[in-house]
């Protein structure tokens, strides 16, 4: 995936923009900190990790989404719902 400002592989600048500053759902999982559903089915996913990483999984059904939401376990869940599932990229 792109990585230069000119091309941001599958998410142009302003969506960065977007996604960078999007209110998160605060969610309790020792591994995802923050989740959020924008349009045209971007997911945000905010890791728990030293530098707070954030990632865009593209495509993702609302539904799906619900279901991560939902979730007893969010890192159990984000496992077998998004891993391997969908494309990604890191915006922080």
């Amino acid at each position: 995936m792109g990585t230069n400002e000119e091309n941001l592989g599958r998410i142009n600048k302003t969506e960065k923009e977007r996604a960078l500053s999007f209110e998160l759902i605060q969610v309790k999982s020792s591994r995802i900190s923050g989740i959020g559903f924008m349009d045209r089915g971007m997911v945000i996913i905010e890791f728990n990790n030293p530098k707070g990483s954030k990632y865009v999984y593209f495509n993702v059904k609302r539904s799906t989404f619900n279901q991560l939401k939902n979730a007893d376990s969010i890192g159990k869940a984000f496992g077998e719902l998004f891993l391997n599932k969908f494309e990604y990229e890191r915006i922080s």
